[in-house]
């Protein structure tokens, strides 16, 4: 009996011993539990999303932000495998008060809690009571001011912010973002601005002063309660104190409109006197973009240029304010300034730098941002060489442009129509501007000049209509680019390759679990595959980077129609895929006629036009 009671003892702290010895079944943990601010703290990370079936060969990088009242951090740190986790130490300093994370992996995927990333409140040395401010920032992550693309939950925001009250009663920036969740979800709105101000008064009645409650009262009285005169009062005497705090900037920055009582030249003029007294980089570098934005918008070219040129100084790498710049510099006839700054552009338009600056953009944001400023480099070169009479140069700079995928190639095309017709080649300038049309049938100016070509060749205006259909439907045909002939693997594990489609109009739709967009698009597409359900040369093909388990678990809950395949990492390369979602249209001759890339509103009605546009087409030739 004793034997048995003795080997029951050992067989407990055996299983005892093994559980404690599992790695966490959380996704995120923290080594220690409670970080205190100033200590290194370990993050621990097991993958759900990525996995892999060679973790020797896998890499995961650590994205992390830490936030304090004055001042921010951001980390890209790689991972150690450890077992089934991956692990990470990092340094905290005093200041700071939240530390945010996610994990990115080499095949550009991310794993980031539905876009809200883990949070976890640092401690005070005693490990008991939160460091001040760390509630009020994940408040705010809630409320969606501090990771882009995450819908604000002001429900999980006002219990966040209630905890920050509870210890530190008195953190009043705190208690302003509190008044306005609660007013965001009021069911009355004008009985909770009463009620907002009657605690606001309540507050001032029981004799709260100083300037953090006077930046309450300002903030409250401006935002949230729309009384204007109130905050003017209170703005006043906060502009004519001697502080200088963030606080007070923030308060004198927002009094630059407010006292300019909605006339333009007031509000700049109060800017340029702000941006000259101001102590805070962060406010008069506002400040400073608002004033070139202002004066660039009214064409005043001179005083754009100061304050675009001011602004660099403080965002040195800023690639579009650079360009914008370029652009100013140019109309003033400066082609040097204008080149520097393209060249400067370049350099820091690179895969480094947008990890660095906007670490909390997923990998594919991130590559369409620097996608997006390649083309616009691309495109202002364009306008440097014009100007420098290198036609070929210049046409050539556009057309790369739109290579590379730029969202306004129907602008360019136009533009390359232009510099054709400047040199006198109509026929190039027509098909140029006839593709611009074929990309966007409203661009109307280049129908205009299309027109005014039709005309100076002396033919009947009454066959215009006729002879610009053909040629757009001409220029449709040349746009087109053969399908890479990738391989992909279905659902149920069989394989296809595009090519053995060859005959049939094919619909590629690249999509991912994690993505807002592609999720509003299902329901549309669905409806888009059932309106060819009967015809059997239409195919609907959906390719995933993610495992078959975890596309299974999303369709279970999110049905999609559409023939499931995953792990298409190889085929989202070979498309040039950049986000989520992306649609590829094939014809039977296996080219890619029409792509859409990202969100599209009317998707159903602008798919179903194409494919039956290339149905038709198939028709005809077998007639």
């Amino acid at each position: 009996m004793r034997n048995g009671k003795f080997w029951l003892m050992m067989m407990v702290l055996i299983i005892m011993l093994i559980s404690c010895s599992k790695s966490p079944d959380v996704t995120v943990a923290l080594k220690p539990e409670k970080p205190v601010a100033g200590e290194g703290v370990t993050v621990i990370f097991k993958p759900r999303r990525l996995v892999s079936d060679n973790k020797k060969e896998q890499k995961i990088n650590l994205i992390a932000q830490l936030k304090g009242k004055s001042s921010e951090k951001s980390l890209v740190v790689p991972m150690n495998l450890k077992g089934d986790t991956w692990r990470a130490t990092l340094q905290t300093d005093t200041s700071h008060c939240l530390l945010s994370v996610k994990f990115e992996d080499a095949l550009g995927r991310v794993e980031d809690h539905s876009k809200w990333g883990w949070n976890f409140v640092l401690y005070n040395g005693d490990q008991k009571t939160p460091h001040k401010n760390g509630y009020f920032f994940l408040g705010k992550v809630y409320l969606g001011e501090s990771h882009p693309g995450a819908r604000p939950d002001f429900e999980r925001a006002k219990q966040t912010l209630e905890k920050e009250l509870k210890f530190y009663p008195e953190n009043y920036p705190a208690l302003f973002e509190l008044w306005q969740a609660e007013l965001a979800t009021a069911i009355n709105q004008e009985r909770k601005r009463k009620e907002i101000a009657r605690n606001l008064d309540s507050l001032k009645s029981s004799g709260k002063k100083g300037l953090s409650f006077s930046s309450l009262e300002f903030e409250t009285a401006f935002r949230v309660l729309n009384d204007l005169s109130r905050a003017l009062i209170v703005g006043r005497e906060i502009v004519n104190s001697s502080d200088h705090s963030k606080e007070a900037e923030r308060v004198r920055y927002a009094m630059a409109f407010l006292a300019g009582n909605g006339k333009r030249d007031v509000v700049l003029s109060n800017l340029e006197d702000f941006i000259k007294k101001t102590t805070s980089d962060d406010y008069r570098k506002s400040a400073l973009r608002k004033l070139a934005d202002e004066f660039q918008r009214v064409k005043n070219t001179e005083k754009a240029i100061q304050f675009y040129r001011e602004f660099l100084n403080y965002s040195p790498d800023d690639v579009p304010v650079m360009l914008t710049l370029a652009t100013q510099y140019l109309k003033v006839g400066n082609i040097d300034e204008s080149q520097k700054l393209i060249d400067r552009a370049k350099k820091a338009n690179n895969s480094k730098h947008y990890l660095q600056t906007n670490p909390w953009m997923r990998p594919s944001e991130r590559a369409a941002e620097q996608s997006f400023n390649l083309c616009h480099i691309l495109s202002v070169q364009a306008d440097v060489l014009y100007r420098k009479n290198d036609f070929s140069g210049a046409i050539k700079a556009r057309k790369e442009s739109v290579e590379k995928g730029s969202l306004f190639p129907a602008f360019e095309w136009e533009k390359i129509g232009d510099i054709y017709r400047q040199i006198g080649e109509k026929d190039s300038a027509m098909a140029a501007y006839c593709r611009a049309i074929a990309i966007n049938q409203n661009q109307q100016s280049a129908i205009d000049k299309v027109r005014g070509l039709f005309a100076d060749d002396g033919r009947k205006m009454k066959n215009f209509k006729n002879f610009l259909a053909q040629k757009v439907q001409e220029q449709l045909k040349l746009m087109s680019r053969q399908a890479p002939d990738c391989q992909l693997t279905e659902l149920g594990g069989s394989k296809l390759k595009i090519a053995d489609l060859r005959g049939k109009v094919v619909l590629v739709s690249f999509w991912d679990v994690w993505s807002d967009a592609s999720r509003q698009e299902i329901f549309q597409l669905n409806h888009l595959k059932s309106d060819f359900a009967k015809n059997p040369e239409v195919e609907f093909l959906a390719v995933s980077v993610e495992t078959p388990v975890s596309v299974r678990r999303y369709v279970r809950e999110n049905p999609f129609h559409f023939r499931l395949f995953h792990s298409g990492y190889d085929a989202k390369e070979q498309f040039g895929v950049i986000g989520f979602p992306s649609h590829f249209l094939i014809d039977p001759e296996g080219k890619i006629r029409f792509q859409h890339i990202g969100f599209t509103q009317n998707l159903r009605n602008v798919l179903q036009h194409e494919i039956n546009m290339l149905l038709s087409e198939k028709q005809d030739q077998i007639s």
